[in-house]
Parts: structure tokens; C-alpha cells; sequence
């Protein structure tokens, strides 16, 4: 018996001192950036446990009110740091050092794939630099019509759900403005997503998504 509870104690003198040194800094540093209060192991988990999207929102809009410009959320072991200044924001996407990126790309990796926007180190930087001077001020005006004309629809579309007074789910009409705009201004092809959202390519689209989804789910099982 004694054996047997010193190897337990052994076992866990082990997990404290390996979680300690491997979170030891990021609670260091957590606690100086500061944010709401959460449970130990679990954070701040449970503020959103069976939240629908809207009040998720809802309640980042409150934390921000109550904790500031930039603050942290735990959840779980993850440590998230939540920014809502411009200034700090642009500082943090203009870095070229810190590119690595969160586990969170990892809903739109089996859309888009390994691409500068979900791509790190080597690859992200060769992928930089062939894009960059695709979005020289000069290029982009010439699009400023498309972004202009389909924002216009955009509006017209949130305007026609908002006119029951009922909430609805705003992602299906972001999904769609966007498709429109990147295929006109990066395909030079006009799609009409958002006014025909049942086509044959829209479709496509999401099943193509769906497809990958189910696929990467396989292979996660599998390993």
C-alpha cells in the first residue's frame, strides 16, 4: 500500500512540476495583462457554456466594458488576450516576427488550406512576399467600386432580416458578401452569391467545406 501511494505521489509531484514550467510564464504574464476572474483548471469556460452566437457576443461586449481595451480570458489551459484598440491591433498584425498562429485557424485550414492567412515561418513569409505587391494602395483602388457595390447589397440583405424585429444569424450573409467580393476582385468573376445564395457554385462552396470538415475529422479519428 505504502509503495503504491508514494508512486502516486511521485506521479503527481511529476504533472505539478511539468504544468508548472510549462505554464509558469503564461501565468506570469496573464496576471499582468489582467481579465475577468475564472475557476481553476476551467477559467473562464463555464461564462460561455450554452451560449448561442448572439449572446456570446453579447457577453464579450460586456467583459470588454467591465475589463478594458486588451484583457485575457482562460479556457481551460488556453489563454486567450482579447484587443479591441486599433493601435495595439495594428501593431500585432504588422509584426513579421510573431506569425505563428493559433489553434483557432483551424476551422478555416480545411477551407482555405495552407495559405498566407493560415500558414507560419518559411511559408508564410514566401507566401508574403509573392502576395504583397497584389495589395499596393494603386491596385486596390481599382476594387474600391466592387467593395462599394457589394457592401450596398450587403445592407440591403441585413435590412431585409431586420425588418421583423427577430434576431437572426448574420453569418450566412457575411459568408456570401464575402464569396462575392473575393471572387470579383481577386477572379474578376461576378457571382451574385448573395442574391442567388441557392446556385449551383454556392453550393459548391459549401459542400467543398463540408467535405474537407468530415475528411479532417477521418483523419483525426484515425490518428
Amino acid at each position: 500500500m505504502i509503495p503504491l501511494i508514494l508512486a502516486l505521489l511521485a506521479v503527481t509531484t511529476f504533472l505539478g512540476l511539468f504544468l508548472y514550467r510549462k505554464f509558469a510564464d503564461t501565468l506570469h504574464y496573464g496576471a499582468l495583462i489582467g481579465g475577468p476572474k475564472g475557476y481553476p483548471l476551467l477559467g473562464n469556460a463555464l461564462t460561455f457554456v450554452n451560449k448561442s452566437p448572439p449572446d456570446f457576443f453579447l457577453e464579450i461586449q460586456k467583459i470588454v466594458r467591465e475589463a478594458g481595451k486588451c484583457f485575457r480570458l482562460w479556457l481551460g489551459p488556453e489563454m486567450l488576450i482579447i484587443v479591441t484598440d486599433a493601435k495595439i491591433t495594428e501593431t500585432i498584425l504588422s509584426s513579421q516576427q510573431f506569425i505563428e498562429k493559433s489553434g483557432e485557424y483551424d476551422f478555416i485550414r480545411p477551407w482555405l488550406g495552407e495559405g498566407l492567412l493560415t500558414s507560419s515561418d518559411r511559408k508564410w513569409r514566401r507566401h508574403r512576399k509573392i502576395i504583397t505587391p497584389t495589395f499596393h494602395f494603386k491596385i486596390l483602388e481599382k476594387f474600391v467600386e466592387v467593395f462599394d457595390r457589394q457592401s450596398n447589397i450587403f445592407i440591403d440583405q441585413l435590412r431585409q432580416n431586420a425588418a421583423g424585429g427577430k434576431c437572426f444569424d448574420v453569418f450566412p450573409l457575411v459568408t456570401l458578401y464575402a464569396l462575392d467580393v473575393i471572387c470579383e476582385s481577386a477572379l474578376g468573376t461576378l457571382v451574385n452569391a448573395q442574391i442567388h445564395s441557392d446556385s449551383d457554385y454556392v453550393k459548391a462552396v459549401a459542400l467543398r467545406v463540408s467535405l474537407r470538415l468530415l475528411t479532417k475529422m477521418i483523419k483525426n479519428k484515425q490518428t
